[in-house]
């Protein structure tokens, strides 16, 4: 592991699970612009202090495409909490200390920056306040002290921040759900100079004494994607919900999509899939697997095995060891599902992986299989999958293996710690005394 890492800015979707206290009806709009802040400002506080007294949450992070992210992605456990407002707490046990920091400084306060909080006081002290009614909302300009010159647009029936436009270059929009559902984001997009730099989904939603929650929060930038779930949640000292989901509402969104599987198109699919996979549990990926590992389709299959390797649920391993037999001449989807069975981690998967490790009859691509299938091995952490690639690197030389001992090198390494380099011997004598205290 690094010594540093970079923290990408796809942790600031985290604290969205702070957006999402009820509304209490409409804000007034007043011709005098400071007056409409003050009570919009005085109404929010009141919104986001009502009945919650304290919020603890562990998040996990559980898909990661920006390579950095997943760098840390196995040890990124943090607790975020808040007590009052502007009194937030971390609890980093464990979690690397290179990004303890960027992480605290991405989170702090940006729950208030989500429902709009973070702006009134910035709003309150500009200079060259300017009031407007547009159709149904209500448009505060001026310019301020940190914002510079701005524009904040507030939905006239909910009084809650739409849209803030700051220096004319970077804009944040909030979609909300429904008024009579309640405060919360659905999403947020924040554009600079008319471009979006990334949107913030929120979904999976959970109501608990009035207080709606996302369980799932996933953040979109530069083409890259990045899931986020809150595994756990203790509300004013209750704990509202476990590690996992309700069976009874993971069947019910399993019975609507096996219920019109067969009349959907491969888009529909896929965002089927999608959405069972947001429930972390093994009736949800049991459900994936049976679906659409053996669809018509090649690329709902192969996102099939994408999501099975993100859900990383060790339920799902022999459906994915059939499905490889049934998918060696579609290499996208073949070596897909190597990886998911290497991501998984289960040790059923070495014998698959290591016994046809070079497979005679996919030629056209044996060498980008055989270099999968040893990473895969790679991230099995088991004694048989060291025996496994130990025994394809100790073999005398061949021109097949010579093209793999990079990948085979760095998977022993990765399974013992070790960094033996091309000595075959070494190697061996290290594992045979270390083998039975491998753990």
């Amino acid at each position: 592991m690094p010594g540093t890492v970079r923290w990408s800015s796809t942790v600031l979707a985290i604290v969205a699970v702070l957006a999402v206290i009820p509304a209490r009806g409409a804000w007034p709009a007043d011709a005098d612009p400071v007056a409409f802040l003050a009570t919009a400002h005085a109404k929010h506080a009141d919104l986001t202090t009502r009945g919650l007294k304290s919020f603890q949450a562990r998040v996990t992070l559980r898909r990661a495409d920006d390579e950095n992210v997943a760098h840390v992605r196995e040890l990124c456990g943090f607790t975020y909490s808040f007590t009052a407002p502007g009194q937030e707490e971390f609890d980093f046990a464990n979690t690397l200390d290179a990004v303890r920091k960027p992480i605290k400084n991405s989170l702090t306060g940006l729950w208030r920056e989500l429902t709009g909080a973070l702006w009134f006081s910035d709003f309150e002290g500009a200079e060259g306040l300017g009031l407007t009614t547009e159709g149904l909302n209500e448009t505060v300009t001026g310019a301020g002290k940190f914002a510079g010159r701005f524009r904040a647009t507030f939905e006239s029936a909910t009084g809650r921040l739409a849209e803030a436009v700051l220096a004319d270059t970077a804009t944040r929009n909030w979609t909300y759900a429904p008024s009579a559902e309640g405060l919360r984001v659905r999403r947020r997009t924040v554009s600079a100079n008319g471009a979006v730099a990334y949107t913030t989904t929120y979904a999976v939603d959970r109501t608990v004494d009035d207080f709606v929650l996302p369980s799932v929060i996933t953040l979109e930038a530069d083409g890259k994607r990045t899931e986020f779930h809150l595994a756990y949640v203790d509300l004013n000292g209750k704990a509202a919900w476990a590690a996992e989901f309700d069976p009874a509402i993971v069947k019910a969104q399993i019975d609507l999509l096996e219920k019109g599987w067969r009349g959907l198109d491969d888009g529909a699919k896929v965002r089927g899939i999608r959405e069972v996979a947001e429930f972390e549990s093994d009736l949800a990926s049991a459900a994936i697997a049976r679906l659409a590992l053996k669809d018509a389709s090649s690329a709902v299959r192969e996102h099939a095995a994408e999501v099975l390797g993100v859900m990383k649920r060790a339920n799902v391993v022999p459906a994915l060891v059939a499905a490889l037999g049934l998918n060696e001449k579609e290499i996208r989807i073949y070596l897909r599902l190597i990886d998911t069975l290497g991501r998984i981690g289960d040790p059923r998967a070495v014998d698959v992986l290591s016994k046809d490790w070079w497979n005679q009859r996919i030629a056209e691509y044996g060498t980008a299989a055989a270099k999968t299938k040893i990473r895969a091995l790679g991230m099995i952490h088991h004694a048989s999958s060291v025996d496994a690639v130990l025994e394809v690197f100790t073999l005398a030389a061949d021109d097949k293996i010579a093209s793999l001992k990079g990948d085979l090198l760095d998977s022993l390494k990765r399974l013992t710690g070790q960094d033996f380099m091309l000595d075959h011997r070494a190697w061996s004598d290290w594992w045979k005394r270390n083998r039975a205290g491998y753990r």
